[in-house]
């Protein structure tokens, strides 16, 4: 409540040190959000390797969370040199919690997809997008396209690759808007309709999209 001003007036310092009281005390979200504070040096200084003493403490009671930022930390390189391999693991511990946040799914995915600190594999990419599609991240939804657009592991079928895109430009993902508009322009899976997708492509640049941006650029489209 301090924290956010919830009732009362926001105060960092003392939300802070309710946190580390209670992460203290060997409560996991005290230690997480005890963590997050040390992290984004919210209200106290930053120091990422101290915040990650204390996401180790809650990811050891596995907090799902806290192994999903453990990743994040070998993934880019926080205070620490950069470990894929290290990376895949601590994601691989999020996932198995059943508790995870859904682009992780996309992030191991995608490490899959492009075999990036694990084997190149996609078959195992397609599963993990599938299971981030089914909780409607929009990233693996749109991954999930590229993989039938590129016939990657699979057959080729630029038909499902268009309906894969389209649900993840409906669910706000910018580069899925985009992958939709090329698709429809082009008359690939579908019905060809060049109106919309320029429409879609202005959309996008509106929206500061800089491929769309120098797309237009190039046509000598406003937009």
């Amino acid at each position: 409540m301090f924290d956010k001003g919830l009732g009362v007036p926001q105060d960092l310092a003392k939300a802070i040190e309710l946190y580390r009281l209670a992460a203290e005390a060997g409560n996991t979200i005290g230690e997480f959000n005890y963590a997050n504070k040390i992290f984004k040096g919210e209200g106290t200084q930053q120091d990422y390797q101290l915040a990650r003493q204390w996401y180790l403490k809650a990811a050891g009671k596995n907090h799902a969370s806290s192994l999903e930022t453990l990743g994040d930390y070998e993934y880019y390189g926080y205070g620490r040199e950069k470990n894929y391999k290290s990376a895949a693991i601590w994601y691989h511990k999020a996932i198995n919690t059943g508790e995870s946040r859904p682009s992780v799914y996309s992030d191991l995915g995608y490490m899959y997809d492009i075999g990036k600190g694990v084997p190149k594999d996609y078959q195992k990419a397609f599963e993990l997008y599938s299971k981030g599609a089914e909780k409607n991240d929009p990233r693996s939804v749109n991954n999930l396209g590229s993989l039938y657009l590129e016939g990657a592991g699979r057959q080729a079928d630029p038909f499902k690759a268009r309906q894969y895109f389209k649900k993840a430009s409906d669910l706000g993902f910018q580069k899925a808007k985009w992958n939709f508009a090329r698709l429809m322009y082009n008359g690939q899976g579908g019905p060809q309709d060049k109106t919309q997708a320029v429409e879609l492509f202005k959309e996008l640049a509106r929206e500061g999209y800089e491929p769309s941006q120098q797309l237009l650029k190039k046509w000598g489209e406003s937009y």
